[in-house]
């Protein structure tokens, strides 16, 4: 059986460990004028894309990840009005 101050010991050393993980910084290399030299975006979605597959995606999930991936023919301005995307001409 494990005893009680051992337990509590070991859950006080865990939680001090990833508090002073969790304080640590990250260094990002840096251009002339102090800008960052790699930036990135990250995402989070509420769960992962189902399929990649434009034909099969049904969930909302997947489909704002193929609308990162993808260009469509024509899309929606600000206005409401379809204007081109890929598309050249169209006829409505």
């Amino acid at each position: 059986m494990i005893k009680p101050l051992k337990l509590t010991s070991a859950g006080a050393a865990l939680a001090l460990s990833l508090g002073i993980a969790g304080c640590g910084t990250t260094s990002t290399p840096t251009q002339g004028n102090g800008a960052a030299a790699h930036s990135r975006l990250i995402i989070g979605y509420a769960a992962d894309a189902t399929s990649l597959d434009p034909a099969q995606v049904t969930d909302i999930n997947s489909g704002q990840v193929l609308n990162q991936m993808y260009d469509t023919l024509v899309q929606y301005n600000t206005h409401g009005q379809l204007t081109s995307d890929l598309a050249t001409a169209w006829k409505e």
